[in-house]
């Protein structure tokens, strides 16, 4: 579990700790818009039925919670570009990002890219 933590926090390595991450476009730091405290649970929760990017910002432990995720996918699919690789491989999580924006399967584990189901 703990090298699963470390090859997250190596994967989301673009992302600083007051919340910014770069963007792979063109270099330039994205910030989280100043009303939203990215860090506190619930108002990310809230927050995502709005805009369920915000979960980009978000610290790792919340990118590691299932109800945040979920939350944020539901609202857009392509927040499960964010999602830890444990939830990136939750059929639940997958099924309602995909149903919001197919590309989203593109994010998915390969176990559940390759399921027919």
């Amino acid at each position: 579990e703990e090298e699963e933590e470390e090859a997250e926090e190596e994967e989301h390595r673009s992302q600083n700790e007051n919340g910014s991450r770069t963007s792979s476009r063109d270099g330039q730091k994205e910030v989280p818009p100043p009303h939203v405290d990215v860090s506190d649970r619930e108002e990310l929760l809230s927050s995502l039925c709005s805009d369920g990017l915000l979960l980009g910002f978000a610290p790792n432990r919340l990118k590691r919670d299932r109800l945040v995720v979920l939350r944020a996918c539901q609202q857009n699919g392509l927040a499960f570009q964010f999602a830890s690789r444990k939830l990136r491989g939750d059929r639940e999580v997958a099924l309602a990002a995909v149903a919001r924006c197919g590309f989203a399967l593109a994010y998915a584990s390969s176990e559940l890219r390759d399921d027919t189901e």
